[in-house]
């Protein structure tokens, strides 16, 4: 339990010093100005990576005896 506050505030330092160190002018520019079908293409690969790697979680626990559904 100790070493979770370390953990967390070095995470947070590092998260701080990221932020700061981004130009978000630049980024929200970029953002703005890319395509909506690569975000959705983007958005469509993401939820098909969570559909698989739940699956896979699933197969994992009823290996181990769990029950359940998605």
């Amino acid at each position: 339990m100790k070493k979770k506050w370390p953990r967390l505030l070095g995470t947070a330092v590092l998260v701080a010093v990221l932020a700061w160190r981004v130009d978000w002018a630049r980024a929200a520019a970029a953002v703005a100005g890319a395509d909506g079908r690569l975000w959705l293409a983007g958005l469509g690969v993401y939820l098909l990576a969570q559909a698989l790697s739940a699956w896979r979680w699933r197969l994992l626990a009823q290996a181990q005896g769990f029950g359940g559904s998605y």
